[in-house]
This record gives structure tokens, C-alpha cells and sequence, in this order.
């Protein structure tokens, strides 16, 4: 299942510039995520939905390990 979410600009770049970071949703979610002018999530249902809620939550300026 492929799916996409918008988070802000700003939060976005910091996403491309901080792989690592990606990396570990990846790992932690299961997913593979792409990243363009949106975020492009793929996985099995369930690993999309808590990748897209540990994403909105960045995309809102919460940091990953909160």
C-alpha cells in the first residue's frame, strides 16, 4: 500500500537533511518513506497509519523520541 502526507517546509527539509532520522521511522514503523514535495509512505496498512501519526506529530514540531 502506498500512501502520502503534507507536513510543513520547514519540518520537511529538516526531514531530508536528517536521514537518520528517517531511517528510524522506517525501522521503528516498518515503512519506506520518500520524500518530494510531500512524504510518500509504503507498507503494510497498519505501519502506514503509525508512520503517518509519528509524521504529523514532527510535521506539528513535536520531536521523534517525544
Amino acid at each position: 500500500m502506498i500512501d502520502y502526507l503534507k507536513i510543513p517546509e520547514i519540518r520537511l527539509k529538516i526531514l531530508k537533511k536528517d536521514e537518520e532520522l528517517r531511517k528510524k521511522i522506517e525501522r521503528e514503523t516498518g515503512t519506506k518513506i520518500s520524500i518530494n514535495e510531500d512524504l510518500k509512505i509504503e507498507g503494510e496498512s497498519f505501519n502506514i497509519y503509525q508512520a503517518k501519526q509519528i509524521l504529523r506529530a514532527f510535521g506539528r514540531g513535536f520531536n521523534v523520541e517525544d
